[in-house]
């Protein structure tokens, strides 16, 4: 009998250890709101290598952080003054995870102004690639925009 309980607690304290160690970790719903608090931080810094760094790894190996630069600094730019204040902020929001997709919805709020909302029909989404979550870019506009890179 003494046996049996050694054999048993050989094989259950590793079971036991690893599934509190994986219990303690954040969920995917977690990773990606502090990704979004990263985001924004990044924004209020004007941190455009940040936020860069928070897109998939598709679009960073297409556009490159100069080329990002070159884009994006000029709209920054136009809010440099306002983000000054650090005031931007996302509200409202929810992550639902389906596999290696997310989508976020909410709103981006700058000193109480709707800046841009986020809805069900059209959320932000978020991608799961090597187990790190990274933002995907939507808007055509974008120079590193890849239709291929969105959910089918």
């Amino acid at each position: 009998m003494m046996r049996f309980i050694v054999a048993l607690a050989i094989l259950l304290v590793p079971a036991l250890v690893l599934g509190a160690i994986g219990c303690g970790g954040k969920s995917d719903e977690e990773e990606i709101l502090e990704l979004i608090d990263k985001q924004i931080a990044a924004i209020n810094d004007l941190d455009l290598e940040t936020f860069y760094e928070t897109r998939i790894p598709n679009y960073r190996a297409r556009v490159t952080l100069e080329e990002y630069q070159a884009f994006a600094e000029p709209v920054w730019g136009q809010y440099s003054q306002m983000l000054s204040t650090k005031q931007l902020k996302v509200t409202n929001v929810t992550v639902r995870v389906e596999g290696d997709w997310a989508y976020m919805t909410g709103q981006v709020v700058l000193n109480g102004d709707v800046l841009q909302s986020y809805t069900s029909a059209s959320p932000d989404i978020w991608r799961k690639v090597g187990g790190k979550w990274y933002d995907v870019v939507e808007n055509p506009l974008d120079p590193g925009y890849d239709p291929d890179d969105l959910p089918r």
